[in-house]
């Protein structure tokens, strides 16, 4: 009975932030984004901040151009962006969506043609004050304008073009090297949880697909399960044909609704075997375990995690706001406080078993939670 007490506790909430979410203003981004691309017939969204325009109805067909949504900090506040892409990462067209900047000083920028600089551009060039002359007088605005902007390359480059900087054109699933290499990790940890090895051969396996994971997904790939795959796949937002997305997210979800086993968890994510690996170095290990500590600590990352997606539901944004430091870890990116945060969880990790999967993982807690739903369904 608790458990299904907490089942439809959470499903409440979840289900409470959807409808709220659903229920504020948001984009006509057809009729906003008209201006843009005026020769796309239709504008689908296509992940976080990123939309895919058509020539014709046909969603399956190769898209025509591409929007992405940023934005950064000005003068007065954040200044949010639109900026429209040909097939080839140009840029066509630049729109502010949102600003709280002073209105004479943001007429002066927009007066002076500071837009029209961006125009043509590609996605790869360099986007900074060097390339692109701020506006004498309003130079912080200039410079939100430019950081919005690049960070808006960065999406295009991240989701849409490959390592050639050339379109991904989704007109069916492509399997590649980093979709080869995920599912053979993923038969690797089954295959071990499955086959009664010897203790000691075991553990030498499990080392070995440790440091794989750690090296391929960590270090070369980075690419891990992440709270943003969770809240896209809540809401709905399905990427077109990406099937590493995909991959992700049910190889960590079926093996542990059908199998009751989390491979993921204990033997794949590179974060936690980079702890795993640092409780290797020899020093006083603490346990806070049945503590009064450690009990409140338990609830930290479910109550966390929660928090983060209702605000996703809510602001209809999936990866906007989270606590994750795999990118501040595996690509030295991320605030100065997740830099911090990431500090602190290495330091810990040396006295603390695993101290973030432990006591503030999001993806821990989302697997905690479906071996919860699996608990209650299961033959006994």
């Amino acid at each position: 009975m608790k458990k299904i007490l907490i089942l439809i506790t959470i499903i409440t909430i979840l289900i409470l932030g959807f409808f709220l979410g659903s229920e504020r203003p948001g984009y006509d981004h057809e009729l906003e984004f008209s201006e843009l691309l005026p020769e796309a017939k239709k504008i689908e969204k296509n992940g976080d901040d990123l939309f895919f325009a058509y020539s014709s109805d046909n969603i399956n067909a190769c898209p025509s151009g591409f929007i992405a949504l940023a934005e950064c900090k000005g003068y007065s506040g954040p200044i949010q962006v639109a900026v429209a892409y040909n097939i080839d990462g140009n840029i066509k067209k630049v729109k502010i969506l949102k600003h709280s900047e002073t209105p004479s000083f943001f007429e002066k920028v927009l007066g002076a043609g500071f837009i029209e600089q961006f125009m043509n551009q590609k996605y790869t060039s360099p986007c900074n004050s060097e390339k692109i002359e701020t506006v004498t007088g309003a130079t912080l605005t200039s410079d939100g304008i430019i950081g919005a902007v690049s960070r808006a390359n960065q999406n295009i480059s991240e989701n849409v073009f490959d390592e050639n900087n050339q379109p991904v054109c989704f007109t069916g699933f492509r399997v590649g090297i980093k979709e080869i290499v995920l599912f053979s990790l993923f038969i690797f940890a089954i295959v071990l949880y499955y086959v009664p090895f010897k203790r000691r051969i075991k553990a030498r396996l499990r080392l070995i697909l440790q440091i794989l994971s750690l090296i391929l997904l960590g270090v070369i790939f980075t690419e891990m399960v992440s709270i943003t795959h969770i809240n896209s796949l809540l809401m709905g937002y399905f990427p077109a044909n990406q099937l590493l997305w995909y991959l992700l997210l049910g190889l960590f979800i079926v093996p542990i609704l059908i199998l009751g086993i989390n491979p993921y968890f204990f033997n794949i994510c590179p974060f936690g075997v980079v702890q795993d690996l640092l409780a290797k170095i020899p020093a006083k290990k603490y346990n806070p375990g049945n503590s009064r500590a450690g009990k409140l600590l338990r609830f930290l990352p479910a109550i966390l995690t929660l928090g983060v997606i209702f605000y996703a539901l809510l602001t209809r944004k999936p990866g906007f706001f989270g606590h994750e430091i795999f990118s501040t870890v595996f690509q030295l990116q991320g605030s100065v406080s997740l830099f911090g945060l990431a500090a602190i969880i290495v330091v810990l990790a040396i006295f603390v078993k695993r101290p973030w999967c432990r006591y503030l993982c999001p993806v821990g807690a989302v697997s905690r939670f479906l071996m919860l739903i699996r608990s209650l369904f299961k033959k006994e």
